[in-house]
């Protein structure tokens, strides 16, 4: 997003005002009315095509048109950022699954697996949905002016909006939610791009996914394994997943300090 000087009321009021308007309502619409898909692909679908239209409105109303206007210019450095981002996601899940078994924590057991190719592009749409509605125009915009508060604003956004969609979610899974939330947009701020965050987002989601474990609440079958827990609920996060225990407390503290070395 190109620099802008710093935004009187009136200025937050039209752009935020405006990229609300046209998300939210889209967002909602999608959530309830897609016939004949499951709830995992109206989800992704929702997200997805609300945060993409929201930010190229935003980018043709007030900025060029371009994805540059929203964090998706692509350069010889964003493929790197969206490889380091996969494998801080991937690494920090597999460590905290892969310790709890080593551990005695946690075991596998066999499942129903589920189609591996669309569940791999559907929690990668995903992701890019959430980033662009949570990290896009809106949070890029006020994040030029007052960074700290709009990446802990946006981290207790995407935390509360998790409460209010997922189920099974307790106290620890809500503040970890709203701290990879802030993670997430303090890797934005590290590089000025989403290509960061959306490889942690997609790869923290796909590890968890292909571990067998919950994904905010939600079990989605797809390597023939369910991971299951002999630890407590505070450390397993109980019927919300790994997300909802001091493990993930532990991941997304060290990820921080991992992203204060990315420039």
């Amino acid at each position: 997003m190109r620099q802008i000087s710093r935004p009187d009321r009136f200025d937050i009021l039209l752009r935020l005002g405006g990229f609300v308007a046209v998300a939210l309502p889209l967002w909602l619409l999608l959530a309830n009315l897609l016939p004949g898909l499951d709830p995992v692909s109206r989800s992704v679908s929702a997200s997805l095509v609300a945060g993409l239209t929201a930010n190229l409105i935003s980018a043709r109303w007030f900025g060029t048109l371009h994805f540059s206007d929203f964090g998706l210019d692509w350069d010889t450095s964003s493929a790197n950022q969206l490889a380091l981002g996969l494998l801080l996601g991937v690494g920090s899940m597999s460590l905290l699954v892969l310790g709890s078994i080593a551990a005695g924590l946690a075991h596998w057991e066999p499942a129903d697996a589920g189609n591996l190719a669309w569940l791999t592009g559907a929690l990668l749409a995903g992701a890019a949905g959430e980033e662009l509605l949570f990290r896009g125009y809106a949070f890029q915009y006020l994040a030029q002016s007052w960074p700290t508060r709009t990446i802990i604003g946006s981290g207790i956004l995407f935390g509360l909006t998790h409460v209010l969609l997922n189920q099974n979610i307790q106290l620890i899974g809500t503040l970890n939610t709203a701290l990879w939330g802030a993670l997430l947009g303090y890797a934005y701020w590290r590089t000025k791009t989403l290509w960061l965050p959306i490889g942690i987002h997609y790869g923290w989601n796909l590890a968890q996914v292909l571990f067998g474990a919950s994904l905010s609440g939600t079990t989605i079958g797809a390597t023939g394994v369910r991971l299951v827990w002999s630890a407590g609920e505070i450390w397993s996060g109980g019927d919300y997943g790994p997300e909802g225990g001091l493990l993930t407390t532990a991941a997304g503290l060290a990820v921080l300090l991992m992203l204060r070395r990315v420039r």
